[in-house]
């Protein structure tokens, strides 16, 4: 097996056997609850934005009357809008941006021409995240450390859970040999079953990491008069079926269809 995920640094070398993992990334210990200014603030915020999902019209009210309890008529944020930064800064590089797309055709209808829909020659907004820091988010996950394939696996019998990496398909990326075969005539012909992946040296003892894309139409009715909406949710075939929950942080929305 070539692509075997073999314990690396941050800078791609090969830990010594039984090396334990790199302690995670700390924050500023001076500042242990930035982007927000104290316990208190944060709090605040996550009781208003995601416990009660308080409208933003309600939270300039709430942080009106808060700051009339301030001495100095300073509220914890001036605004909705300042709740929300404080919220996106959490995370920068996993905020949101928004990208046209159009038909894959559209430069080749004509003008004019009643056979082409509406919808082909339409420009659509679509909302989106940065799939590749939404992926090293999931994999630094200690969550699931305990339920992830760093490698592909075969797995005998039938009282298990069929998942990505224990696929064929997932072991046809990572093995590489070649076979040489003698037939009947006394000649000798190579097989060579190395892939692309395998065929390239930067590769070996790297983690193939299969991404699964997923997507379904969701009605929200709360303060949206019942909009239709398509998510699209990206997770990794390394994952076992068991923690690909709802709740839990192997699966993340990457973003929104038009």
């Amino acid at each position: 097996m070539i692509l075997l995920g073999t314990p690396c640094n941050a800078d791609g070398q090969d830990l010594p056997p039984d090396s334990a993992p790199s302690p995670p990334a700390d924050g500023d210990p001076e500042r242990p609850w930035y982007p927000f200014s104290s316990q208190a603030q944060f709090e605040l915020a996550d009781l208003v934005y995601h416990c009660d999902e308080m409208p933003a019209g309600q939270i300039d009210s709430l942080m009106d009357i808060l700051a009339a309890f301030d001495a100095s008529g300073t509220p914890p944020f001036s605004n909705h809008k300042d709740l929300y930064g404080c919220i996106d800064a959490i995370s920068p590089e996993r905020t949101w941006q928004c990208i046209s797309i159009t038909h894959a055709d559209a430069n080749t209808f004509v003008n004019g021409d009643p056979s082409v829909p509406a919808w082909k020659k339409a420009t659509y907004d679509m909302w989106i995240r940065d799939p590749k820091s939404l992926i090293q988010k999931q994999l630094s996950n200690p969550e699931i450390k305990d339920f992830i394939d760093y490698a592909p696996c075969q797995v005998l019998g039938n009282n298990h859970q069929r998942v990505c990496m224990t696929g064929n398909w997932a072991w046809e990326q990572c093995v590489s040999f070649i076979c040489y075969h003698c037939d009947i005539r006394l000649s000798w012909n190579v097989l060579d079953f190395q892939n692309k992946l395998s065929k390239d040296e930067e590769n070996h003892g790297a983690m193939f990491v299969p991404i699964i894309l997923g997507s379904d139409k969701t009605t929200v009715s709360v303060a949206t008069g019942n909009n239709e909406y398509w998510p699209i949710y990206i997770s990794t075939g390394n994952v076992h079926n068991c923690a690909c929950h709802g709740h839990g942080r192997a699966v993340s929305l990457l973003g929104f269809l038009p």
